[in-house]
């Protein structure tokens, strides 16, 4: 309660009393759920309750990140639940609500353990230069993931020709330069590679038989 004096013209003090009170600040927070273990380049399913923002969002993150740190994303206004992509490297994470307001504070947050995965190829070790090989492949299948024909020592992110994997098995192009390649699986996320068989690439003779010498006009 407020007290507010009131001078009149008239010389008298009249004492109001205002009545008044303020709405208590209350701390926003969130609330998810989620699986616990997840394969590296696959997506989690996250459900969350929260305030909903319009810019707040989830995003997987590593474990003890600054708040305004933050990995792939998705805005809670579309909806619960949610999908995120996880990421491509093997370790502890926490998948966390952010609000959308200054510095992103966390509301929420779940651990989130990303345990790692390989893939394995079946295709032939020697192929000829320009030819097509069939390759068949064992691994996670995630959309995206692709196979494709690199140099040899390659950085994960440099690929040749390459097939989804949607496709069992897959169909790719041979390079036309002879040398040695790696057929090799790349994750969607990142493109980090998590299986690799050798492969060379063989040169191509090609010969012509022509007469030694023709009648003018004549067929060749």
């Amino acid at each position: 309660m407020r007290l507010m004096s009131v001078s009149r013209p008239l010389g008298g003090l009249i004492w109001l009393a205002l009545l008044g009170s303020a709405a208590p600040l209350v701390a926003q927070t969130a609330a998810l759920v989620a699986p616990s273990v997840a394969v590296v380049g696959s997506q989690v399913e996250v459900s969350w309750t929260g305030p909903g923002g319009d810019r707040d969002f989830l995003s997987i993150d590593p474990e003890g990140s600054d708040e305004a740190f933050y990995g792939d994303y998705v805005y809670t206004r579309k909806g619960s639940p949610l999908r995120l992509q996880v990421p491509s490297t093997p370790g502890r994470y926490l998948i966390r609500y952010h609000s959308g307001e200054s510095g992103y504070p966390v509301l929420g947050q779940t651990p989130l353990e990303v345990v790692d995965t390989t893939a394995q190829l079946q295709s032939p070790t020697t192929s000829p230069a320009g030819s097509t090989i069939s390759v068949g492949w064992t691994g996670p299948g995630n959309a995206r993931d692709f196979i494709s024909i690199d140099p040899a020592g390659a950085d994960d992110r440099r690929y040749g020709p390459y097939a989804y994997t949607r496709d069992q098995p897959v169909s790719l192009d041979v390079p036309d330069a002879p040398g040695d390649y790696e057929i090799r699986y790349h994750l969607a996320k990142d493109y980090r590679v998590i299986g690799r068989v050798p492969l060379e690439v063989t040169g191509v003779e090609a010969t012509i038989d022509v007469p030694a010498s023709v009648a003018a006009g004549s067929e060749l």
